[in-house]
């Protein structure tokens, strides 16, 4: 800041009813409340509905922690700033910000990897922040160390994880591959070069090598990959609310390259056309070289529930719907496929069977291709689709109560029943019998068996049960088999993990689903913190200042609540699921009643019902309707269902049903009824999570987090309130949090010293000398903000410095600093600028006063000049009359006539054609064409014939001469018809006529002449006191140029005094 500039502190605010954070004029702050100027008026906001304003985060920086005030609306604008200029990706610390633009992007090409990977090998440097950063850091840190990594990448759903967990594939495949990245023009096998293969492989979507690209050496693993990609989407992912192939399962690593294969794990959902419904995690594993050996997978809660029920403007998983629409003639015979329309699980009230632009048919087509590609052979593939078929068949079987039994339930469509036994091969009635009745052993006799009619309700209970499990197990069962194909044959050095898992979520309507994906980020972010924490701490420590007194919010109380040992959300669940009498009502009493201490419970909304419970989650508050959470939660089917997979007359079907993992389904009941060693869901889950993250915690974690920018998927919109809801779902603003309870404003000890240079003891001279960036600059610069920080009186405990920051605790400490600049300008620069001002006001007086002096003597002047005319004007043209006329103005001509007339008075002989009449009228000579006429016979009458009468008729000499009157009078004449009246030379004729000789003339003349050098002199006179005085005005311009130089350094002086006198 220079000596004599003082801007006004800017801050960020909001008020109630406004969603977007404003700025304003930070007027003053306490604890409690601060008053900003925003639009002409002044508000009053509480201390958390305002901050400090970052000037960088206006300019959109690439990493956020360089901001010099880290808070929500700063890192809100800095996202904003960079999305609108076409920049996606940001950094917070080693953490990326994507935001989806919901648009292509022409920056992931293979010479946008080689530039990243270039850099982070040492030869180049890339600071711009992208995905590819991100791998690389990964990738260089695994060579480098040896030490295994991880890619964390979260959102919720639509925000683009798949597109992030692709383009981190991307990275990883071309760089195992050296020739590829580093040799634009190698080839493969059959000629085709390895970057236009690469690229076709990468970015074709149909989920494998395009025609011509061989799966050889470097690329057999990686392609692999790719193509295990398009199998899981198929079976994992749909369309929903908010993404049009959203991943309804969790994974660490999806290699997503085809999207218009996926099938078996996609499905559309309102918010996304493509949503994967499980979790997802896969580890590369490379050899010591760098290079990619294999892989494993392990997928996290496929999202079952939505076999049976998609929801509104959402769709089942994708590979139904490609089933209904690809099958050949052959294929629907042996498949007994029919229109989507004909199925019941395919037209739940409001779903959806199309997404805009995808053909179900031909993404059939690929799906069998991907399939071949990873190794499943032909007859798995049959047995693949024919339980998916049954699945859709079982949908359409309906009941209806038998004849006089209310109480009992029969199938009500055996065309239905028939279909599913015959795909599953099972027999018909032993299918029909398993959906009608339910046997049980009794509690109190070992060997009593009870055989129980089911309802109608029981029986739809048990069929959707069966469709579940039977979707579940095929899809566990393909999991195994695309993880088994990428198993190294080679030894392996280190792996890095890629978990794409889901999003926080609250819904209008909550169930069981979200709560097992909102406990899983709740997991996921207590890891998160722990490592930002370190990142902050490593901070403090690089810069060598003391940490002993910070912390962090720590969400344990939140996961104690939910699966804490004792008593606990998942606890209660457990227990319920395990009682035959157990109910939902039973589990949100249990909750209410053992658990309402607990510093994450919530009362539910009324609204919601009686049935329900809440949740405090780190993300906000969540409602769940705890309807049908003990039939979800129950993984187990009864006996007769599962004979179901005993009865199958199929080798393959039977490996698909009898998978080990699977075993919990079919363990013998115990004495009341349940199942001896059986999970629950809830239980399996919390397994799985403990395993990922102690899988996370043994490696070096890299977090992506995917940003929705707004809900219509619209390119260019940019949404602050939703895009602020997601930063806090994931886990960004924690990292606010984090600093705040540290020091949370920092800044380099330059910008710093510069910002604050008028409140050290020479401030006003050191702020006004030019800037520097000499090392002795910078050395100086730690001392400087010592002085200053020290000379604002502001507490020790408000301020650290470290080695190159400053670090300065709060908002309101900033703006103490800033006051104190403003009291220094107040107390330094005010005095001298008064007196500068009372100088100028004189200076400007005395310059008007002498202005209307000069004017007043020039009016003097001209009234004298006319007097004199008027005069003159009685004596005709006399040569004084001519002169005194012609005074007016400041011709060069005039006053050379006038020098000449004087000069000629002077002589006491003059030569024929030299008498001073004829020198005035000779140098009164303008630019008519008359006068010019004039002088040239003049001149030339006086080369030739100096005595003719022509001549001494225009000199004015011997006018007394007959000749002479009568060529004067014809020259007259001619002037007349040419129409020069008005010319010198007219005028020089008409007073060369009458009988005065040259001598009276002479004399006549001279006289004029003395009482013309009597007014000259006055004239002169004059003239010198108006060029005195033009001479001081003069000076005074170049006084008032100086003084406004002067005054421009002082401008808001006026503005200044009026604020403090305000807030005074």
């Amino acid at each position: 800041m220079g000596a004599l500039e003082a801007e006004k502190q800017k801050a960020y605010f909001r008020t109630k009813g406004v969603d977007e954070w404003q700025v304003g004029e930070l007027q003053s702050s306490d604890a409690k409340q601060a008053k900003i100027l925003a639009g002409g008026k002044e508000v009053v906001v509480p201390a958390a509905d305002w901050c400090v304003y970052s000037e960088k985060a206006a300019k959109g920086i690439d990493n956020m922690t360089d901001l010099d005030s880290l808070n929500e609306a700063s890192i809100l604008q800095n996202v904003r700033t960079r999305f609108q200029s076409g920049k996606p990706y940001t950094l917070v610390g080693n953490i990326l910000v994507s935001v989806n633009p919901f648009k292509a992007l022409d920056i992931y090409g293979l010479d946008e990897v080689k530039k990243y990977a270039t850099a982070a090998a040492g030869a180049g440097t890339v600071s711009a922040p992208h995905i590819y950063q991100t791998a690389a850091a990964a990738y260089s840190a695994m060579r480098s160390t040896g030490a295994s990594q991880s890619v964390v990448i979260s959102g919720e759903s639509g925000a683009g994880k798949t597109e992030a967990t692709k383009y981190i594939l991307k990275y990883l495949t071309s760089v195992s591959d050296k020739s590829t990245l580093m040799n634009s023009t190698a080839t493969n096998a059959n000629g085709t070069p390895k970057k236009a293969a690469f690229e076709a492989a990468a970015s074709t979507f149909n989920g494998g090598p395009p025609e011509g690209v061989e799966d050889e050496g470097g690329m057999r693993i990686e392609q692999k990959i790719l193509d295990s990609n398009p199998v899981l989407e198929a079976f994992g992912n749909a369309k929903t609310v908010r993404n049009n192939n959203s991943s309804r399962f969790g994974k660490y690593f999806e290699a997503e390259f085809d999207t218009a294969g996926a099938a078996f794990g996609n499905a559309k959902t309102v918010r996304n056309n493509n949503s994967s419904r499980f979790g997802k995690y896969f580890e590369a594993e490379f050899d010591t070289s760098g290079r990619i050996v294999g892989g494993s997978m392990t997928t996290y809660l496929l999202e079952k529930s939505r076999v049976v029920s998609p929801g509104p403007g959402e769709r089942n998983y994708h590979v139904f719907y490609q089933l209904c629409c690809g099958c050949s003639p052959e294929e629907r015979k042996t498949y007994k496929a029919a229109a989507v329309s004909t199925f019941a699980y395919l037209n739940s009230p409001g779903s959806e069977a199309t997404i805009a632009g995808v053909d179900d048919a031909a993404e059939f087509a690929e799906l069998k291709r991907a399939l071949s590609s990873v190794g499943i052979s032909s007859d798995e593939q049959r047995a693949l689709f024919s339980i998916v078929s049954a699945v859709l068949h079982l949908g359409n079987v309906k009941f209806k109560p038998k004849q006089g039994m209310d109480e009992a339930a029969e199938v009500a469509t055996p065309d239905a029943i028939e279909a599913a036994a015959s795909l599953l091969k099972c027999p018909k009635q032993k299918l029909q019998d398993a959906l009608e009745y339910r046997t049980m052993t009794s509690p109190s006799k070992r060997n009593s068996v009870y055989v129980i009619p089911c309802n109608v309700p029981g029986a739809e209970e048990a069929r959707d049960s069966l469709a579940k499990a039977l979707y579940a197990k095929v899809f566990d069962w393909l999991v195994r088999r695309v993880s088994d194909n990428m198993v190294s044959t080679s030894k392996v050095a280190s792996r890095i993990g890629v978990l794409d898992i889901f999003g926080f979520e609250c819904f209008d309507k909550n169930s069981l689903e979200q709560l097992f994906i909102n406990f899983a980020n709740e997991k996921l972010h207590n890891e998160f913190t722990k490592t930002v924490f370190a990142q902050e701490q490593e901070e403090y420590k690089k810069q060598g200042v003391p940490i002993d007194d910070i912390s962090f919010k720590d969400n344990q109380p939140c996961l104690d609540y939910i699966e804490g040992r004792g008593a606990s959300v998942f606890a209660s669940l457990g227990e319920q699921c395990s009682m035959r009498q157990g109910t939902d009502q039973k589990f949100v009493d249990a909750v209410h009643g053992n658990l309402s201490k607990s510093a994450a419970y919530l009362r539910p909304n009324p609204k919601a019902g009686p049935c329900s419970i809440g949740v405090k989650h780190f993300a906000g508050d969540v409602t769940y309707l705890a309807n049908d959470f003990i039939t979800k939660n129950k993984s187990a089917l009864h006996n007769d269902l599962q004979e179901i997979f005993h009865q199958c007359d199929d080798e393959q079907l039977q490996m698909m049903f009898q998978d080990p993992s699977q075993a919990d389904e079919l363990a013998p009941p115990t004495k009341n009824g349940a199942k001896k060693g059986v999970q629950t869901i809830s239980a399996f889950f919390q397994k799985q999570l403990a395993q990922l993250i102690t899988a996370l915690a043994s490696t070096q974690q890299h977090y992506v987090r995917c940003i929705k920018s707004n809900m219509e998927k619209v390119p260019d919109k940019f949404v602050e309130k939703l895009t602020a809801a997601q930063l806090s779902y994931c886990g960004v603003l924690a990292l606010t949090l984090i600093r705040k309870q540290g020091y949370g404003v920092r800044m380099d000890m330059t910008t710093f010293s510069k910002r604050f240079m008028l409140l050290t003891k020479d401030g006003i001279k050191a702020g006004a000398r030019p800037e520097s960036d000499s090392a002795s600059d910078a050395l100086e610069a730690g001392t400087r903000c010592q002085e200053i920080l020290t000379e604002s009186n502001l507490p020790k405990t408000q301020w650290l410095i470290g080695k190159s920051k400053v670090f300065i605790k709060d908002d309101n400490a900033m703006a103490l600093l800033d006051k104190a600049v403003l009291d220094k300008i107040e107390k330094v620069v005010a005095k001298p600028i008064t007196r500068v001002q009372a100088r100028f006001r004189g200076y400007m007086a005395r310059k008007q006063s002498g202005f209307l002096r000069r004017k007043h003597l020039e009016r003097e002047l001209e009234l004298e000049r006319e007097r004199l005319i008027k005069e003159g004007s009685k004596t005709g043209q006399s040569p004084m009359f001519l002169a005194l006329q012609g005074a007016g103005g400041a011709r060069p001509e005039d006053r050379e006539r006038e020098r000449r007339i004087k000069e000629m008075a002077a002589r006491t002989e003059l030569a024929p054609g030299q008498s001073p009449m004829f020198l005035a009228l000779q140098s009164a000579g303008g630019a008519d064409p008359t006068e010019r006429e004039r002088q040239r016979l003049i001149l030339e009458s006086r080369v030739k014939e100096s005595k003719s009468p022509a001549f001494l008729a225009i000199s004015g000499v011997g006018a007394d001469n007959a000749k002479v009157e009568l060529e004067r009078k014809r020259l007259m004449k001619d002037a007349k018809e040419r129409g020069a009246e008005k010319s010198p030379a007219f005028k020089a004729l008409t007073a060369a006529s009458g009988g005065a000789s040259v001598d009276a003339k002479l004399a006549d003349a001279q006289r004029s002449l003395r009482k013309y050098e009597a007014a000259k002199g006055e004239i002169d006179t004059l003239k010198q006191q108006l060029a005195a005085a033009m001479h001081r005005a003069d000076r005074a311009e170049e006084g008032l140029s100086v003084m406004g130089a002067f005054l421009r350094e002082t401008n808001q002086l006026q503005a200044f005094r009026d604020w403090r006198a305000k807030t005074k």
